[in-house]
């Protein structure tokens, strides 16, 4: 086989005859390699003999320069400690010390260092101890305790990734083994120490606290807690450091409230339910979350003693006396650093009007432990709920509330048989005078619909030819993962058809009538979609997992209600990664009494992507001993666009596919039509570094896409695999089970051809959880991390500078 080879590396090869034509193929074939030479490695001793300066990675020598800090993000999990903890580190981090001897490095290590200057490099693991303590009123005085109870930690990711959590701690009052009592009860465990951002904003962690019930030790009677958050903001110390907390909490603060499940029609439901309430978020844009006295709607709860801080606030005289994001304001005689609006409290806190000071935002927190079942010939239940009046224990307290209800089937198993509906409400907890009495809720109504009946979900397509080998044999397949054998096999027999596995979500309205929802005392229904009218809730049944329906042969079915008579459903129907059907809402699917399947419709396809791996600085030759075959993963992330309709862009927004065994370089991907970001990356083992990120118009109007065929299809430019930019960061005193996942910060910025402003690490870029950046960020192929080398050195490739 004949394949160009680039100028400059011609001229070399002829200078030094056919021992170095040789030598300059292993050079080109090593994409590692910045300077020609041969590159095969173990060690990098090895490669420094070669030429000074030159380090190993993937048994490849490449030059030892680092990339620029800010490009560097690291997600390790792991330290060899008994209780692991996860740390994501950024390049720009004061504890990454970069160090100059070979190899040249970014050296974090868990624990402070000291510099032969006895300047300090701070570590990036603080100790946490964690106690429970409750106050009450004991005849005329009060009254302290140790309390037990299981805690859940979290911190929103730097990196913008998943939330960092740590659950099922647990603080305990008596020793398991010994059955005596522990002197000093609390939890301790190492958690993530990182400098404060340049405006002085902290990522703080949020503690749920979930105090056990128990006798009272003074009178014997039963006492019941509800769920409890904390938020930690621990000192800017210059190093790590120890910090203990002690959750401090009032027992007067804790709350019943009790209510009734029935029908619309008044009668008890045939099934139980499990109801949970969260505390309600007030909208900012109608004033200030914790006004006081809003012109609509109920006071937010905004209680200072919600932020666990172990460094008080200072005196002021102007802001520059306050350390950011805090504005100094009047407090009694004297100035104080705190807040008078929201901006000036850190993330996840908002400024408790009254006092300036800032609070832990409620909003949306779950406000009862765990689910609470209806119970009884009457379904009623009974809830506990903090109400954080610490600071105002002989006064009313108002809370907003939206209650979650899924019934669910008394058997354990099968469709629950009525639908899960929200509903908002709010309680007023009265003092009366310290008897503080439990308060009724309104009765929760669910409407007295038919129980879900079996429709037969039976959808398919036909297989399409998607690839022709170099055999010219065609390969017509139902998904492009029958490519993945082309190496070893011919084409298998053509399938006759195609059954549709798929994420299926139905979805209904329910609208109650008003006269009887209002004669039966029913909560008010949450407003979950604005594009209903009032007093409308829209119904969802799912997401329900079809996957399976994919194998031939295999029954499948939704269940669905038809309500009080008929109901039209909305169908959403997003197949996986891999189907080559397009993701799609149904027409209107009208669910009555004689229904028994889903309405067939016509399926339409995916735009079947096709494209080429190439290998840095083009084609070369290869042989059976010099293999220059790409093998990579194509990684395709879909973009938010103006055009794009939220309520009808479906999902999945994250596609990967693999190069086609022994072909060079050929893959195919099928997407759901949009604009995208592509790129590739080098498979373990193999040639080469990643691919820049491009961004593809593969929308059905682009002139990408040819859409004259059975299936639409886009024919892409080759995705180059460059030689890339290594990476060497030492990881001191971590232990080497720990997994290391690294993440291109900002190799990409400025350098995404056509669209130099994309920011990949605003959540607001790419489709997907909240609080993430796009995936499309990740410089290791599926969900592979790496392990420190015995020297305790990670090293991975990133994007280099244009």
């Amino acid at each position: 086989m004949t394949h160009r080879v680039p100028a400059g590396r011609a001229r070399l090869a002829g200078l030094a005859g056919l021992a170095g034509l040789l030598t300059g193929l292993a050079a080109a074939c090593s994409t590692l390699a910045e300077v020609e030479q041969e590159t095969k490695c173990v060690s990098d001793d090895e490669c420094n003999a070669k030429v000074p300066g030159q380090v190993c990675g993937e048994g490849i020598c490449y030059d030892a320069s680092l990339p620029d800090r800010a490009a560097i993000g690291l997600d390790v999990l792991g330290s060899g400690l008994e209780s692991n903890f996860r740390v994501e580190l950024r390049g720009t981090d004061a504890a990454a010390l970069r160090i100059d001897r070979t190899p040249v490095r970014y050296s974090v290590s868990l624990d402070d260092r000291k510099l032969g200057n006895n300047k300090i490099v701070s570590g990036v693991r603080d100790q946490l101890e964690i106690s429970l303590s409750e106050t009450y009123n004991s005849g005329d005085s009060d009254k302290t305790t140790s309390l037990a109870g299981s805690l859940t930690l979290t911190q929103a990711s730097r990196l913008g990734r998943e939330v960092v959590t740590k659950n099922l701690l647990r603080v305990d009052l008596i020793d398991p083994m010994t059955m005596q009592a522990i002197a000093d009860p609390k939890v301790v465990l190492p958690w993530a120490r990182y400098d404060r951002d340049k405006a002085g904003m902290d990522i703080p962690l949020l503690l749920a606290i979930s105090a056990d019930d128990g006798l009272d030790e003074d009178t014997s009677v039963q006492v019941y807690r509800g769920l409890i958050y904390r938020q930690l903001v621990r000192p800017q110390l210059p190093g790590v450091g120890t910090h203990a907390f002690t959750m401090e909490s009032r027992r007067e603060c804790h709350r019943k409230i009790y209510g009734t499940l029935l029908l619309t029609d008044k009668s008890v439901p045939t099934s139980p339910a499990d109801i949970s309430f969260r505390h309600a978020r007030r909208d900012p844009e109608a004033g200030a979350i914790c006004d006081p006295a809003p012109e609509t709607g109920t006071p937010a709860v905004c209680s200072p003693q919600t932020v666990a801080a172990l460094d008080s606030l200072p005196e002021c005289i102007t802001v520059n006396d306050c350390p950011p994001p805090y504005g100094c304001h009047s407090s009694g005689d004297s100035k104080r650093c705190g807040c008078d609006r929201d901006d000036e409290c850190p993330l996840g806190q908002v400024c408790e009007l009254t006092s300036k000071r800032c609070a832990l935002d409620l909003g949306d927190l779950v406000a009862t432990k765990g689910v609470v079942s209806t119970v009884g010939a009457m379904n009623q239940y009974e809830a506990w709920i903090y109400t954080y009046c610490e600071g105002k224990l002989e006064a009313d307290r108002e809370m907003e509330f939206v209650v979650s209800v899924a019934p669910r089937n008394v058997e354990g198993m099968g469709p629950a048989p009525l639908p899960e509906l929200s509903y908002h409400t709010t309680i007023d907890f009265l003092w009366s005078n310290g008897m503080r009495p439990p308060e009724e809720a309104d009765r929760i109504c669910l409407p007295t619909w038919a129980p879900p009946q079996s429709l037969a979900f039976q959808l398919s397509s036909a297989p399409q030819q998607l690839y022709t080998d170099a055999k010219g044999q065609p390969w017509v397949c139902c998904s492009p993962a029958c490519l993945d054998t082309s190496d070893t096999t011919g084409p298998a027999t053509v399938p006759t058809s195609c059954p549709l596995g798929a994420t299926v979500t139905a979805r209904t309205v329910f609208t109650p009538d008003p006269v009887a929802w209002s004669n039966t005392f029913c909560m008010e229904l949450e407003r979950n979609d604005l594009t209903l009218p009032a007093g409308s809730q829209r119904v969802t049944y799912g997401p329900l997992d079809r996957s399976a329906c994919a194998q031939p042969d295999t029954p499948c079915e939704i269940s669905l209600s038809r309500g009080d008579g008929e109901l039209e459903y909305e169908i959403r129907v997003e197949p996986p990664v891999g189907s080559l059907v397009r993701s799609t809402i149904l027409p209107p699917q009208i669910v009555a009494a004689g229904t028994a399947s889903v309405t067939p419709a016509q399926l339409e396809y995916r735009v079947l992507v096709h494209g080429q791996v190439k290998l840095p600085g083009g084609e070369e030759d290869c042989t059976d001993i010099l293999t220059c075959l790409p093998n990579a993963e194509i990684m395709a992330e879909r973009l938010r666009i103006a055009d794009d309709d939220p309520a009808t862009t479906l999902g999945p927004y994250f596609y990967t596919a693999q190069t086609i065994p022994g072909s060079p370089g050929d893959f195919v991907l099928a997407v759901n039509p949009g604009v995208y970001l592509i790129t590739a990356l080098p498979q373990s083992g193999s040639q080469g570094g990643p691919a820049r990120i491009a961004v593809h118009d593969l929308r059905l109007d682009s002139p990408a896409v040819d859409t004259k065929g059975p299936m639409p299809t886009a024919e892409l430019t080759p995705i180059e695999l460059e030689l890339g930019k290594l990476v060497t960061i030492e990881l001191d005193n971590f232990d080497r089970s720990s997994v290391a996942v690294p993440l291109d910060m900002a190799g990409w910025k400025g350098q995404i051809a056509g669209y130099p402003d994309l920011d990949l690490n605003d959540p607001s870029t790419c489709y997907g959880g909240s609080g993430r950046g796009c995936l499309i960020r990740r410089l290791r192929p599926g969900k592979s991390g790496l392990s420190p080398t015995q020297e305790q050195f990670v090293k991975y490739l990133t994007r280099a500078p244009k």
